[in-house]
């Protein structure tokens, strides 16, 4: 009996770690959030992001086992992602001109 609680622990083990780290990065963003706003601040808020995007993804939602060429399109669109909400917040003014020539 002991040993089937041994290998429960054993399968849980990458996934509390992962969800320790997930915790963490969140604290971390948390802190980094309270300082002025910067793009350096914005920057590091943005790669925390994009970190505990891969981790979900390859960790919970096991990408990792997956082809190769999902791994890229999953990898790519977290990229795209956070690249595109960073240049929004960095850039305001521009997105709201390109939303207003989308609009019209």
């Amino acid at each position: 009996m002991s040993h089937l609680i041994g290998n429960r622990v054993r399968a849980l083990r990458p996934v509390l770690v992962v969800w320790l780290a997930l915790v963490l990065i969140t604290l971390v963003s948390a802190l980094e959030s309270t300082q002025p706003a910067s793009i350096y601040v914005l920057g590091a808020i943005a790669a925390l992001t994009g970190l505990k995007a891969f981790l979900v993804m390859f960790a919970y939602m096991e990408v990792s086992g997956a082809p190769l060429w999902l791994k890229g399109v999953c990898s790519a669109w977290v990229i795209i992602a956070i690249g595109v909400a960073t240049a929004m917040m960095a850039f305001p003014d521009w997105s709201v001109d390109l939303a207003q020539r989308f609009a019209a």
